[in-house]
C-alpha cells in the first residue's frame, strides 16, 4: 500500500524499533475539499475553540503582545552589543566584557527547549508570565548591577525570560490560528524580530550618550507591560492531556523531567562554551576546550538515555527525532542560521575594513536584510494561505539563501552598492522565507500535543546554529588574518600594527597608504574565506530541504 502524505511526514529517518506512526490532525490525506457547509462549521468551531482561550479578547490584540515580547527579545540582544565597551570602561574590565554577551547567550539558548513541555504541564500563560518575570527581573538587576559579575548573572536571569518570549509567542500562535494561516502571523513575528535586532544598534547608542548605558536595560521595562497588557486575557490552557489544569501544584512539578532536562541544558551549555571560545580566545587544544566537548558527547548520551528509556513526559521525546520532516527541517534550521547569522555579523566588518564605512553607515547598510525578511516571511505566508503547501516555498527559499551567499562571497571594494544591497535583500527573503516554511513543516508533522515541543525544538536548532555559525567562521576569520599580515607586513612596526587593526578595525584607514593597501587586501581575503563557510552551510540546507516531504494544510485549529 502506498503511504499517505501524512504517513510519509512522520516516516522515521532512520530505522527504529517502537516508532509509532502518528495521525496527525495538521494534515489533509488527500486534496479533496469539504462542502460549503462543511466548512461553515469548521470555521465556527475554530471561533469557539479560540474564543476560549483568549476569554473574550480580539485574537490581533494578543498576537501584537506577543510580536511586541518578539520584537523585545531582539532589540535587547542588539542594543546590549552596543553598550558593551560603555559597560567596560565603567567597570574597568573591558577585556572581560565579552562574558556579559556569552552569558546571556548560554541562558537564551539552553532553556529555550524546555519552555514547550514546561508550557504543557503548567499551561501556556503560566510559561509565557515566568518568561516576562525573568525577563523583567533581569533588566532591572542589570541596570543596578555595582560589578561585571553581578551584571553576568543578571544577564542570565534575563536570556531565560528571552528565549522564552520567543518560544512562548511561537507557541501560542500555533495555538491560535490554523496551520494554513500560521505562516503568515509567523511572517509577522519575524518582521517584529527583524526590526527590534535592527533598531538596538541607533538606539542603544543615542540612550548611552543620553542618559548613560543603564537605561538601555530600564527601557524593555515600560515594552514589556505593554506586552503583558495586551496579553492577560489569554488563558491558561494546554493542548497535553497529562497537563491538565486540575491538577495540583506538586503534582505538577512531578511531572517535570529533571533529568532529561539537566542533561540537555548541560550538554547545550558546553558545545556552545566550546565553539565559542575555541580557536577565539583559547586554541581548539586547550584543556577547557576538549573537555568541554567531552562534556557534550557525555551529557547528550546521557540525555538520548534518559528521553528514551526513563522519562514520563520527556523534555524532547526521540519520537519525534526520528520522524522525517521534524528531523530534516530542525537541520534546515540549523544550517541556514549558520549562514545567515555569520553574514549579519561579519557585513558589517567588510564595509568598514574594505568599504571605509562608519560604523552608522554599515549598521544602515545591513539593515536592507529586514525589509528582506519581512518580504520573505510573509510572501511566505501568503504562499502557504494560498496553495495548503510549503514545499516548493521551502526548496526555493534555500535555493535562494546558497545563491545570496555566493554573491556576498564575491564582494570586493569596487562591488557596486546595488549588488550589495540586492545580495543583502536576498538572503533576508531567503532567512525569513525558510524559517517560516520550515517551521510550518515541523507543526504539520505531529499530533496537537507535540506542538509546544516541536516549536521548542525548532527555536533550540535555530539559536544553536547561530551561535556555532558565528563562531566557526570567526574561528577561520581570525587564524587566516593573523596569517595573512604576518605574511604581508614587515619591519620593526609589524607587530604593533598586526594588533593595533585586529583589535580596532577603524584603524585600518589611519594607516599610511603602503601599510592601509596591504592590510586591506589581507583582510579581504580573510573575510572571503569565512563568507565561502556561509555558502557551504546554506548550501547544505538546500540540499535537505529537497528531502523534506510535502504535505496539505488543514484550515482547523488544533484541539
Amino acid at each position: 500500500m502506498a503511504l499517505s502524505d501524512q504517513d510519509t511526514a512522520k516516516q522515521p529517518i532512520l530505522a527504529a524499533k517502537n516508532v509509532k506512526s502518528y495521525q496527525a490532525v495538521n494534515i489533509e490525506a488527500d486534496d479533496s475539499h469539504s462542502d460549503s457547509s462543511d466548512s461553515e462549521s469548521l470555521h465556527e468551531s475554530n471561533e469557539d475553540i479560540v474564543a476560549k482561550r483568549l476569554n473574550g479578547a480580539k485574537r490581533i490584540n494578543v498576537l501584537l503582545g506577543l510580536w511586541t515580547g518578539v520584537f523585545l527579545s531582539a532589540l535587547d540582544t542588539s542594543i546590549v552589543a552596543v553598550v558593551m565597551s560603555e559597560i567596560g570602561s565603567e567597570f574597568q574590565r573591558s577585556n572581560q566584557v565579552i562574558l556579559i554577551a556569552t552569558a546571556y547567550l548560554l541562558s537564551y539558548t539552553a532553556l529555550q527547549p524546555l519552555y514547550g513541555r514546561i508550557s504543557d504541564i503548567f499551561g501556556r500563560k503560566s510559561a509565557y508570565l515566568f518568561a516576562q518575570a525573568a525577563f523583567v527581573i533581569g533588566s532591572v538587576l542589570c541596570g543596578v548591577a555595582p560589578n561585571l559579575e553581578f551584571l553576568i548573572v543578571a544577564r542570565i536571569i534575563a536570556g531565560i525570560g528571552g528565549g522564552g518570549l520567543n518560544t512562548m509567542s511561537s507557541v501560542i500562535t500555533s495555538d491560535l490560528v490554523t496551520l494554513r494561516e500560521r505562516g503568515i502571523y509567523q511572517g509577522y513575528a519575524n518582521t517584529a524580530f527583524a526590526c527590534g535586532g535592527t533598531l538596538g544598534a541607533p538606539l542603544g547608542g543615542w540612550i548611552t550618550e543620553r542618559f548613560g548605558w543603564r537605561y538601555c536595560f530600564y527601557i524593555n521595562l515600560p515594552i514589556c507591560l505593554i506586552a503583558t497588557y495586551l496579553t492577560r486575557p489569554l488563558q491558561n490552557y494546554n493542548l497535553h492531556v497529562e497537563g491538565d489544569g486540575s491538577y495540583h501544584i506538586m503534582d505538577k512539578l512531578k511531572k517535570v523531567d529533571y533529568a532529561g532536562a539537566f542533561s540537555l541544558v548541560t550538554a547545550i551549555t558546553c558545545i556552545i562554551l566550546a565553539t565559542s571560545y575555541g580557536g577565539n580566545a583559547v586554541p581548539w587544544s586547550h584543556p577547557l576546550i576538549i573537555a568541554a566537548f567531552v562534556g557534550f558527547g557525555a551529557m547528550l548520551c546521557i540525555f538520548i538515555l534518559v528521553e528514551s528509556c526513563w522519562a514520563k513526559l520527556p523534555v524532547l521525546p526521540m519520537k519525534l527525532m526520528v520522524m522525517r520532516n521534524p528531523a530534516l527541517c530542525s537541520l534546515t534550521n540549523f544550517f541556514s542560521m549558520m549562514a545567515s547569522t555569520a553574514m549579519v555579523y561579519f557585513s558589517p566588518l567588510f564595509f568598514v575594513a574594505i568599504m571605509g564605512f562608519s560604523s552608522s553607515k554599515a549598521g544602515f547598510w545591513v539593515s536592507a536584510r529586514v525589509v528582506g525578511v519581512s518580504l520573505g516571511s510573509l510572501s511566505a505566508g501568503k504562499y502557504m494561505s494560498h496553495y495548503g503547501r510549503f514545499k516548493p516555498y521551502l526548496v526555493m527559499t534555500y535555493f535562494c539563501l546558497s545563491i545570496a551567499m555566493f554573491g556576498i562571497s564575491t564582494w570586493t571594494a569596487t562591488t557596486p552598492a546595488y549588488i550589495q544591497i540586492g545580495a543583502m535583500l536576498l538572503d533576508g527573503f531567503s532567512a525569513g522565507g525558510g524559517l517560516t516554511t520550515s517551521l510550518v513543516a515541523m507543526l504539520s508533522s505531529v499530533e496537537p500535543e507535540d506542538i509546544a515541543t516541536i516549536a521548542s525544538i525548532s527555536y533550540l536548532f535555530r539559536s544553536t546554529g547561530s551561535v556555532i555559525g558565528v563562531s566557526l567562521v570567526s574561528t577561520v576569520f581570525q587564524s587566516k588574518l593573523k596569517q595573512y599580515l604576518e605574511q604581508s607586513i614587515t619591519g620593526p612596526d609589524a607587530e604593533r600594527i598586526i594588533d593595533l587593526v585586529r583589535r580596532e578595525t577603524t584603524a585600518i584607514h589611519n594607516l599610511p597608504d603602503n601599510v592601509r593597501g596591504i592590510v586591506i587586501d589581507c583582510f579581504q581575503k580573510a573575510i572571503k574565506l569565512g563568507y565561502s563557510l556561509t555558502v557551504v552551510f546554506a548550501f547544505t540546507a538546500f540540499i535537505i530541504s529537497i528531502f523534506v516531504h510535502g504535505t496539505k494544510l488543514h484550515n482547523r485549529v488544533s484541539k
